[in-house]
């Protein structure tokens, strides 16, 4: 899931990553304080949202099936994929034993990544460090792809 903000911002070819951990036990607030990380989304199953055609309200309320924790990095969407990658790997990888322990309890955490290509050409790529790191973080990698200006969601894009 990358948040509406950070879909609103992109430009051409452009890159946004994400770590989110993802369940309905998840408690948003006691989940920050275990991590010492201040999330850029946090909700609770059952909380209460907005629904949006793109960004203009629709008046609707409807709850969030689930629990969601999001780090987005923060770094400029045009900044290449491994950065962003590094960024988050950074920030998480003193906190992974929390995290281990979090899907130990029944979260599910992986890695998300949104590559919007204005000419529908080319791909990110990934160092071979990152790619360690990645594996001995032991999340999964997802990838939603734009290929094209018309191709490009209104709404938040979800594995």
């Amino acid at each position: 899931m990358l948040t509406q903000r950070a879909l609103s911002r992109r430009r051409h070819d452009e890159v946004l990553a994400s770590f989110r951990l993802i369940g309905d036990e998840l408690v948003p607030h006691e989940l920050s304080r275990m991590m010492h990380l201040k999330p850029t989304h946090a909700h609770a199953k059952g909380e209460l949202r907005s629904v949006q055609r793109g960004l203009r309200p629709l008046g609707k309320t409807l709850a969030y099936a689930t629990g969601v924790w999001l780090l987005e990095s923060a770094l400029p969407a045009g900044a290449p994929l491994d950065d962003h990658l590094r960024w988050l790997l950074d920030r998480l990888e003193p906190r992974k034993r929390t995290v281990f322990r979090m899907v130990r309890e029944g979260l599910r955490a992986d890695f998300i990544i949104g590559y919007f290509s204005e000419s529908g050409q080319g791909g990110p790529s990934l160092s071979a460090d990152t790619l360690r790191r990645l594996g001995r973080f032991g999340c999964d990698l997802g990838f939603n792809l734009y290929p094209a200006a018309e191709a490009r969601p209104t709404r938040r894009p979800t594995k």
